[in-house]
């Protein structure tokens, strides 16, 4: 919130230079935003920096910024007006009922009542949980079980729901999570 504020309000790093660290926290402060002391610091010290920068490098950086600062606010109102539809369409879905669950909003809620679909296919809730890819894990030996406090990947082995999956760089596959790294290490092994 408060680089958004550094943003849409104050035209270039001169500016930023000559608040400083405090008049920076102030400024921001002001329009109803926080920023921590460090951050400030960390910002002033930035645009000093890009002052020192060739006229020629400022302007092209300045630019490029320019043009991202644009598409980020664009973004942000696709996004905002993506949630408002879907606020409007949530609550007539089985999903609706997710947003009463705390810290679950209308994107949260939306991506997994989408994952899932319709929740009537399952026999059961843990059909669904399963499919989730979230469950349980149960401890089985010598006739006895238990259930543990642990989720495992079942189901579906994608990212969950309202997480992208990262995108690998241009020209590089994308590195294997954890657990399958291990897995590959440990197949690679020669016999003992």
């Amino acid at each position: 919130m408060s680089l958004h504020v550094i943003m849409r309000e104050i035209p270039g790093p001169d500016r930023v230079r000559r608040l400083g660290v405090d008049g920076l926290v102030r400024f921001v402060c002001r329009r109803g935003a926080r920023i921590t002391r460090a951050k400030a610091a960390q910002v002033v010290e930035t645009a000093r920096e890009v002052l020192k920068l060739p006229e020629a490098d400022w302007n092209a950086a300045s630019a490029v910024l320019a043009a991202d600062v644009t598409f980020l606010f664009a973004l942000e109102e696709e996004i905002a007006k993506a949630t408002a539809e879907l606020s409007t369409v949530l609550p007539d879905t089985p999903a609706g009922v997710l947003t009463s669950l705390p810290s679950v909003g209308i994107v949260t809620a939306s991506a997994y009542g989408a994952a899932i679909g319709d929740p009537a296919r399952f026999k059961n809730a843990a059909g669904a949980y399963r499919a989730s890819g979230l469950v349980p894990i149960a401890y089985e030996s010598a006739g006895k079980s238990r259930r543990g406090n642990r989720i495992s990947r079942e189901g579906c082995q994608s990212a969950p729901p309202g997480r992208p999956e990262p995108s690998p760089l241009p020209g590089r596959a994308p590195s294997p999570s954890p657990p399958r790294r291990r897995r590959q290490q440990s197949d690679a092994r020669p016999p003992a």
